[in-house]
């Protein structure tokens, strides 16, 4: 009987142990992707001189606003399913490393060093990132037409359901594009602007 406690006593305390690790992960988790989600929002409006910035961009850089903006967006995920958006976490993930490549690009070129050799994967990593979302993107479109030209039977689906399975990942697919412009564009002008050596000449 004493071991059979002993046992049993053992087992709840080894559940206890993984219940407070998972739990322990899952709010790390969960406070790490709502810092970083918060201070990217933040990013996207904030200037070098918020003292003297609008009303309206010091409304959408606070921190409690920015924070709930991203909790909401956040639950809304939940309920339409990140399935509907993880197709396209590919190529936002690809346009990261493309930056990363241009970052580093202009950082050889300005400490004096080779950068021939970041060319062809960068090259590479927009062709075929940008190949990818054009083709999402005329799928979503095609799936939209599809859906809105042909009656849907009551009771199988919505036309809200169809779009919040196609027209989120239009939406998302239109804004990595523009992203992904932006970042072609404002790379090429940073290497055109920076002057070979110039770290060792200052």
């Amino acid at each position: 009987m004493k071991t059979m406690n002993m046992i049993s006593r053992r087992s709840f305390l080894k559940a206890a142990m993984a219940a407070s690790a998972v739990s322990a992960l899952a709010l790390t988790s969960l406070d790490a992707v709502a810092r970083i989600g918060r201070m990217s929002f933040q990013e996207l409006f904030s200037v070098d001189d918020m003292e003297h910035a609008e009303g309206w961009r010091k409304l959408l850089c606070n921190v409690y606003f920015s924070t709930f903006i991203t909790l909401v967006f956040g639950f809304i995920l939940t309920k339409i399913g990140y399935a509907n958006i993880w197709p396209l976490f590919g190529s936002a993930n690809q346009l990261l490393s493309a930056l990363v490549l241009s970052t580093l690009c202009v950082f050889l070129k300005v400490t004096g060093r080779s950068n021939r050799m970041l060319f062809p994967p960068l090259i590479i990593m927009l062709c075929v990132t940008f190949t990818a979302l054009v083709q999402r993107l005329m799928a979503m479109v095609k799936a939209i037409s599809n859906a809105a030209a042909v009656t849907i039977p009551a009771g199988e689906t919505t036309w809200g359901a169809v779009f919040i399975a196609n027209g989120l990942q239009l939406i998302l697919a239109v804004l990595l594009i523009v992203l992904g412009l932006n970042i072609v564009f404002h790379s090429f002008s940073a290497y055109k602007k920076a002057e070979h050596n110039s770290e060792a000449k200052a």
